[in-house]
């Protein structure tokens, strides 16, 4: 199993192909094979590891390539300080992975039984 697992990810290379013209070939080091069956699971279990960096009080959910940090407090401001901690740490995390956390796709979303604390 290990030797198969070994043959996925070792002796990849990529070229690019540009105006009839294919360029040298370049050792392949980092990422997953598209399309491969084994790519979710393997990624899953590479991400697996963000719910460590964050800090105690705080939630990870994570499904496919998305990570959900949750946190709660009778006081507003501690789960958002308790969040904003949390979104430092897996920023941190990711960057040290290199792996780029797109802007466009995070969200915060703040829910109160507090009428007073409606938009």
């Amino acid at each position: 199993m290990l030797w198969w697992i070994g043959g996925l990810l070792r002796n990849r290379h990529y070229c690019v192909y540009f105006n009839g013209e294919t360029s040298h070939k370049w050792p392949m080091r980092q990422g997953l094979p598209q399309r491969s069956v084994l790519a979710p699971p393997f990624f899953r279990f590479y991400i697996s590891w963000v719910a460590e960096v964050v800090p105690k009080g705080a939630d990870v959910l994570m499904s496919a390539d998305v990570v959900t940090v949750l946190t709660q407090h009778q006081q507003k401001q501690q789960a958002v300080s308790l969040l904003q901690t949390s979104v430092d740490k897996v920023a941190t995390w990711s960057k040290a992975k290199k792996m780029q956390l797109r802007r466009t796709k995070s969200e915060v979303t703040f829910f109160s039984s507090d009428n007073s604390e409606a938009a």
